[in-house]
């Protein structure tokens, strides 16, 4: 899916359109803040998966994940 922004209206998160972002399908998984332009804003550094993975999905083969709590840990294991 693309990259998603969100608006807190302080009772629920509503998504919102932002420029730029429309074309940005991949497998998101990592999002860091950091204060790159200094100029007062929040930036943002976002990481996928990304074409040079061994994983690839595609409507006739989606990709599958198995998930069980193996060590009974009370969360999923990852292997």
């Amino acid at each position: 899916m693309p990259i998603t922004v969100f608006h807190n209206t302080g009772t629920r998160l509503v998504p919102t359109t932002v420029r730029g972002l429309e074309h940005t399908s991949g497998w998101w998984n990592r999002i860091n803040h950091r204060r790159l332009q200094r100029d007062g804003r929040p930036d943002f550094v976002l990481g996928n998966l990304g074409l040079n993975s061994r994983l690839h999905a595609s409507p006739a083969e989606p990709a599958r994940m198995y998930v069980k709590d193996f060590d009974r840990s009370g969360f999923p294991s990852r292997s």
